[in-house]
């Protein structure tokens, strides 16, 4: 008589998989509102970055120049809330931070996208109010 396999470790790819598919998923959606003279590179400087060139001058004796702008963009599919102190923000910030440092001569900005709810940190950023610091970062960057 046979005895039945018993793994040494969980092999379930469903989560893997699932990342790859939402990241697909908004890959396309980006592509399809992409603005005339906007590009996309996937897999450059994050998931995506969203290149633009627009023509900037400091001031009236400044000639126009032709700047490039980008914003990279990480995408996560995670299966619970996240904070500012969330694994995947915090790796996510880092990596910004690694691209701001080799291209300190580009307008870079940085996304991260993610289909989770935004949660409260523990312990709370600001003690009397139950607002994330994702909320409170959400407010700062549109100042709402």
């Amino acid at each position: 008589m046979a005895t039945a396999f018993v793994p040494a470790r969980a092999q379930d790819a469903s989560p893997t998989i699932r990342g790859f598919v939402y990241q697909a998923n908004l890959s396309l959606l980006r592509w399809l509102n992409l603005n005339d003279g906007g590009a996309l590179e996937l897999e450059c400087g994050e998931d995506i970055d969203h290149v633009a060139r627009t023509l900037v001058g400091v001031g009236p004796a400044e000639p126009l120049r032709e700047v490039e702008q980008r914003l990279l963009e990480q995408i996560k599919h995670l299966d619970r809330n996240v904070t500012l102190r969330t694994t995947a923000v915090l790796k996510a910030l880092a990596a910004f931070h690694a691209q701001r440092a080799k291209n300190t001569s580009l307008a870079l900005s940085c996304r991260f996208t993610t289909n989770a709810k935004d949660g409260v940190e523990r312990p709370r950023a600001i003690r009397k109010a139950a607002v994330s610091g994702i909320a409170l970062w959400k407010a700062l960057r549109t100042n709402a």
